[in-house]
């Protein structure tokens, strides 16, 4: 099983740094979609934080 389908197995939330080396972008983009509101997000005191489901799903509307 690679990293993306382990994560994807967790129950909490992914930061902006394991979004980006799961999806092999720089931090900063990440942060940018999330402050953007490009990629669906939410902040716990003060630190965004991606639910791996959504994120699957987001990811792969972006292949199509």
């Amino acid at each position: 099983m690679g990293s993306f389908e382990q994560l994807l197995e967790r129950k909490s939330a992914l930061s902006p740094q394991e979004v980006a080396a799961l999806l092999g972008k720089n931090e900063r983009t990440v942060r940018n979609w999330l402050n953007a509101g490009l990629l669906p997000g939410h902040q716990i005191h003060g630190r965004w934080a991606v639910d791996p489901g959504v994120l699957a799903v987001w990811w792969e509307g972006k292949q199509r």
